[in-house]
């Protein structure tokens, strides 16, 4: 019979980072109240060009606390981009970002790479069945991450419908930037699952080297 030696239990305790952590990934469609990778919303998010979407950016991580809904004006001392309504998810993220390493994308979306704000464009059509639309941030964590070609759950017009991608920016996350740990699980219930895969991981381990 082989010895549960202190050797052993280390070796089981390097599987537990295996089984219990996860990155957390951007869902579609998104979901502001559930989903920790989504910054927040800027409602509307125009106009549209690199000096505003860098503003609003920061506007939106400069916004203190979770689940919180502010007004902010563009002018003074900021670009002439009147008037917008910034909302964070649930997790307060912190940064500024800048132009540097800046990646631009179209309405045909495209793919990220980790350790980014995105900030993704939604427009609105106007009339009865159009709306405002509006911009949705969200950071990339430990992987690369597509834009969502709509808003659906986020943003809907007057007939339900969410509106299509418009275009996006993606800028680098700084080194002192406030965001989620490596690891964040989005909900207790995955957590219990994980963690019960690695009790049942040790419990397997021992009778193995029993």
């Amino acid at each position: 019979m082989k010895v549960l030696t202190v050797k052993n239990v280390l070796k089981a305790a390097a599987i537990l980072p295996l089984l219990s952590s996860a990155s957390f990934a951007l869902t579609v469609p998104m979901d502001l109240s559930t989903d920790i990778s989504i910054v927040g919303t800027v409602v509307d998010g125009s106009p549209a060009s690199p000096t505003g979407d860098l503003t609003y950016v920061n506007n939106l991580l400069a916004v203190v606390g979770a689940n919180t809904t502010v007004l902010i004006d563009g002018p003074p001392p900021g670009p002439p981009i009147g008037s917008h309504t910034y909302t964070t998810g649930i997790f307060d993220y912190a940064g500024t970002v800048s132009d540097v390493g800046r990646i631009d994308g179209d309405a045909s979306g495209g793919t990220v790479p980790a350790g980014y704000f995105v900030i993704a464009k939604y427009a609105g059509g106007g009339g009865p069945s159009g709306g405002p639309g509006g911009d949705v941030v969200f950071y990339t964590d430990g992987s690369s991450v597509s834009v969502p070609l709509d808003s659906a759950n986020i943003f809907l017009n007057g007939q339900g419908q969410p509106f299509a991608l418009s275009g996006f920016r993606a800028y680098v996350a700084p080194e002192d930037a406030i965001v989620p740990p490596e690891g964040t699980l989005p909900d207790g219930g995955a957590t219990m699952v994980l963690l019960g895969g690695g009790i049942s991981a040790l419990a397997l381990l021992r009778r193995k080297l029993s």
